[in-house]
């Protein structure tokens, strides 16, 4: 999150109000990995000095630092970079702080009084200037009283710009959500608006019926292409159990055939039939013969 340079500068005033400190914050500000010797040569500070404000600076969490061991040397480096992200956080911690003191102040300066010189070397309540004789222990001069309400009326004031500056910042980090009450959906309906509900709804219950159905027709369709290569797998599997069932069916004409050759064989046998046949005739010719005589 990028801040803009015034708020920066803001910043530091509250945290460490120094020029050379604003420079280096400035020089670290969109560079990476920077060595607190190449700070000190570009800004022409003591490196003691860069050190001691970059520690300072770390306090508050404004920079950070890697360090590293140098090859050819053979000490320490620190490597510096400055954390921008963090000055939203210390502009919300640093204004809870004042807020803190600016109430306190109120109460210490309502319901009391306060004695001062002419010169304003130094304000005091009522005991302390009671103790001192109300005299000045600078220049020795009579303390009279002050009327502090016009600093009351800054200190309300200024408490007031802070606050709402709080708020703001509140409701840019945290937006609620605005939830509107619910009416109720019974009321100022008329015959003709719920005659055309309920035929809408018939028609989203015909239009999701009708989807329904042509999912599931295609998702048949799907499985039946997606079958169709199992029945080829499964044809090409079963090839040769038909081809031994072709060589069984051989093996059985063959045998028909050698049964029908063996049944052939004896039908030829006639030959007997035919000399017993012959016999009969001759038997019934000599019959006749003998009848005749």
């Amino acid at each position: 999150m990028e801040s803009s340079k015034q708020r920066i500068l803001d910043v530091l005033k509250q945290v460490l109000p120094d020029e050379d400190a604003e420079k280096i914050v400035f020089y670290l500000r969109g560079k990476i990995n920077i060595s607190e010797f190449i700070i000190a040569e570009e800004l022409d500070l003591e490196i003691h000095k860069t050190r001691n404000l970059l520690y300072k600076l770390l306090d508050s969490n404004l920079v950070s630092f890697k360090r590293k061991k140098d090859k050819i040397k053979g000490w320490y480096i620190c490597y510096w970079d400055f954390n921008e992200s963090t000055i939203s956080h210390l502009e919300d911690k640093l204004r809870a702080e004042t807020i803190i003191k600016i109430r306190q102040r109120l109460e210490n300066e309502s319901g009391v009084f306060f004695y001062m010189c002419k010169y304003a070397h130094a304000r005091q309540n009522f005991e302390i200037a009671f103790e001192n004789e109300f005299k000045c222990p600078e220049c020795g001069e009579l303390m009279n009283q002050v009327d502090n309400a016009r600093t009351i009326e800054f200190l309300k004031n200024r408490l007031e710009e802070l606050l709402i500056i709080e708020e703001k910042a509140e409701s840019l980090k945290f937006k609620p959500k605005i939830i509107k009450p619910k009416s109720d959906p019974t009321k100022h309906i008329t015959a003709k608006e719920i005659y055309s509900v309920k035929k809408t709804t018939k028609k989203k219950v015909a239009v999701k019926k009708k989807t329904s159905i042509k999912k599931a027709s295609s998702a048949k369709k799907s499985a039946v292409v997606k079958k169709e290569p199992t029945k080829t797998k499964a044809s090409s599997a079963k090839k040769p159990v038909l081809k031994e069932k072709t060589s069984v069916k051989k093996k059985s004409i063959t045998k028909k055939a050698t049964v029908k050759k063996v049944s052939s064989v004896k039908k030829k046998s006639p030959v007997k039939k035919n000399s017993s046949s012959k016999k009969t005739s001759f038997v019934k010719k000599a019959m006749k013969k003998l009848k005749n005589i």
